[in-house]
Formats: structure tokens, sequence, C-alpha cells
């Protein structure tokens, strides 16, 4: 029974090639012939590319409020509920820690209380119209 000397070829640990997106091929060159810039086929705003929304152009500031009020309130809760999850049993703090969490959030709370407080900003003269 014949056995080989060499190491056993394993395919532990490499990788399969990544796959490529396929790109538009381009016309061939030909001397002689002017050739026409290329674009791309759909020109979408910035916004569409990363599957947003687009925004309306005719959005008021009050629209826009509340647009993305309804963005930002649930993340921002969201984010509060997880801090509290930090007080499950995998977790170990002290008072003080606890407190100065609390601190934090509650000081946060405030500021934003005290800008949603303030009165909206009075129209200068060269925005002035009757």
């Amino acid at each position: 029974m014949a056995q080989s000397r060499g190491k056993a070829k394993s395919s532990k640990g490499k990788r399969a090639p990544a796959r490529r997106a396929e790109m538009p091929k381009s016309p061939p060159f030909v001397p002689g012939k002017a050739q026409e810039p290329q674009t791309m086929a759909t020109q979408q705003p910035a916004s569409a590319k990363r599957g947003r929304k687009p925004v309306p152009q005719d959005e008021t500031p009050a629209d826009r409020f509340v647009r993305m009020a309804k963005q930002r309130v649930p993340r921002a809760l969201k984010a509060v509920l997880a801090v509290g999850n930090l007080s499950g049993r995998g977790y170990q703090y002290s008072p003080e820690q606890a407190a100065k969490i609390e601190r934090d959030l509650l000081t946060a709370v405030g500021e934003v209380k005290a800008s949603l407080a303030r009165a909206p900003r009075a129209k200068t003269a060269s925005e002035y119209e009757i």
C-alpha cells in the first residue's frame, strides 16, 4: 500500500472569492471616434440611494418638525429603555453609578424641555413680510 509523504491539502481557512456587482460594459474604444461621457443610468438623490423616502420639496418647518420627531423620539425612547435593561441580573453596579446615570438622563431631558419651551426665533428685518 502506497502512502503519500506530502501534506494533505485542506480547504480549511480558505475563503471563496468575493462576488462583485456586475458593472455595465462600456463600448469598445474606437480611435478617431469621440467618446460620450459615462453617466449613471438613473440619477437619484442621495437619500433615495440609501433607501430613504425623498423629502418633499414644499415641506414647511412645522411639517419637518413632525417628520423628524416621528423618527427621533421613538429611537430616543428605545435607547433610554435599553439603559434600563442594565438593571438586569447579568450586570453589577454601585448605587453611585446608578445615581450618575439617572442624573445624566434627567439633565438631558431637562435640556430638551428647555429648548422646546423657548419661543420661536423672531423674524429679522430682512425676513419681515406684510
